[in-house]
């Protein structure tokens, strides 16, 4: 719509996170032209499920803005006193869409499925008609341009953009860096709302002045925001009303779509006299990009920094770690070599050990020999009257028991034959003309004689024949005297 010096144009559109969701579109936008004034305003609804009906809120929030702005009966008194004026249009603007809102309340009550899932506090404030209002919240933003005056209205987020004759792109009302923080905004809904309204004026008159709410924002950043209205006012200028709606709408899809996800709404005056720029960074705005740019570089150098100080500290661990393995491997190696020397004096000791354990064994055997030859000599000492050594403490002795690890023969020596010296025994016996009653030994072996009869005479040839008629009756352990062993040279005189 234009009247020959100004084009107004808006729109609104669900953003793409309603549609997912299945919500409502909460933004909506409107425009006003007259041979007077031309206005433009959006309203963005509140997305908290408290505010469920801040669609209707947004709208009515539009249609307060533009009849309160068109009550006005001299816009000459905005020159005069830009201030007051500007204040009373807020006043009105809040007290029409209070009252409207209330309206809205009576047509259309409060149903008890719109309160499902809202907190007790909640339900029982709008139960006793209480802050009705706050169902409704939203934000708004107007611009209006005369002859030779401009100006702003703005509670809320969402921003306003002014084209000057010289290209620059400005944003004059002043930003809420109190009440609009983060998710965080002011609302029209607020019970003083009145002290959230901000406002700019002036005699500049921009050539193109738009507002949009977050979701456009959010979407862009300055520069973009700027070509996109540059954009709109070409469109405004050089297209049918039809073009200008069909390239409106797939613009604004394209903004929710590829950018904030939220609702978008879009609303502006171009003049159709005045050249419209292509948008220029001013130095202010290459000044911040560089401080932007710097604190990036910054940041980065910082962050190259730890990683450096962190690679070192990395390869002094690792030169550490490949230091104590050399250190291990030397440890390890030494170890093997251990090991392996061990080993050779295991093989030597267990060669020992069957050696020893062979020892042992025919050692053993030996002294069982030897326990059993001392039991005969000393039998026949006895006989003869000798006395003889006493061995109880040798032959109390019990082996101990060991493994031999392998089999092996015991090799076990014979015992010295004694026959002999038995027999020089004998012979000194009878040169020295020794009777005894007990066992006499000849050179045959152990003989045991018959008793010489007491009636018989002391002739030696007498004797000599009795004793030649008697046969040897030779020893049991005959054997046993012929082995030999340990103690083989035992009774042989040198």
């Amino acid at each position: 719509m234009n009247n020959g010096k100004y084009a107004v144009l808006n729109s609104h559109m669900i953003g793409a996170s309603h549609v997912a969701k299945g919500l409502a579109c909460e933004d909506y936008s409107q425009s006003y032209l007259d041979d007077r004034i031309a206005i433009a305003v959006i309203s963005d609804g509140h997305g908290d499920k408290n505010c469920f009906r801040s669609a209707a809120g947004a709208k009515i929030a539009c249609q307060a803005a533009i009849s309160t702005i068109l009550q006005i009966k001299d816009y000459s008194e905005l020159k005069i006193s830009p201030d007051r004026v500007i204040t009373e249009i807020e006043k009105n603007i809040i007290k029409k869409w209070n009252d409207l809102v209330l309206e809205d309340v009576q047509t259309n009550p409060i149903q008890d499925a719109d309160l499902v899932g809202l907190s007790d506090d909640v339900v029982g404030m709008l139960k006793e008609g209480r802050r009705l209002q706050k169902i409704y919240g939203c934000t708004l933003i107007v611009t209006c341009i005369l002859d030779d005056f401009w100006f702003g209205i703005q509670v809320g987020d969402g921003k306003c953009v002014c084209i000057s004759e010289n290209g620059l792109y400005s944003q004059p009302v002043p930003w809420d860096n109190v009440g609009c923080l983060g998710n965080r905004s002011t609302s029209i809904c607020d019970s003083r709302a009145f002290d959230s309204f901000r406002y700019a004026y002036g005699n500049d008159i921009p050539v193109a002045s738009f507002v949009a709410s977050d979701g456009v924002d959010e979407s862009f950043d300055e520069n973009g925001l700027n070509k996109c209205y540059y954009s709109l006012s070409a469109w405004a200028k050089t297209l049918s009303e039809e073009e200008l709606s069909t390239n409106f709408s797939q613009l604004l899809e394209r903004i929710s779509n590829g950018g904030s996800g939220d609702d978008v709404s879009i609303s502006g005056i171009v003049s159709l006299q005045k050249e419209v720029k292509k948008p220029v960074a001013t130095s202010e705005q290459v000044a911040a990009k560089m401080e932007e740019i710097l604190d990036a570089v910054k940041e980065i150098e910082g962050r190259y920094v730890e990683l450096r100080d962190k690679d070192t500290e990395i390869n002094n661990d690792i030169s550490v770690i490949e230091q104590e393995i050399k250190n291990l491997e030397k440890e390890i190696a030494d170890k093997k070599n251990m090991i392996s020397e061990k080993s050779i004096e295991r093989e030597n000791i267990r060669k020992n050990y069957i050696s020893i354990s062979e020892q042992y064994k025919e050692m053993i055997d030996q002294l069982e020999v030897a326990k059993n030859r001392k039991k005969q000599v000393d039998d026949y000492w006895r006989e003869l009257g000798v006395e003889v050594t006493d061995t109880s403490a040798i032959e109390g002795y019990r082996p101990i028991e060991i493994d031999t690890r392998e089999p092996f023969e015991t090799k076990t020596e014979e015992l010295p034959d004694i026959s002999k010296e038995l027999d020089e025994l004998e012979q000194e016996k009878k040169t020295n003309d020794v009777r005894m009653d007990s066992q006499e030994v000849r050179q045959e072996g152990d003989i045991i004689p018959e008793k010489i009869p007491e009636n018989m005479s002391d002739s030696q040839d007498e004797r000599k024949i009795f004793l030649a008629d008697k046969q040897p009756i030779e020893s049991k352990k005959t054997e046993e005297y012929k082995k030999t062993g340990l103690f083989g040279n035992l009774f042989r005189k040198g």
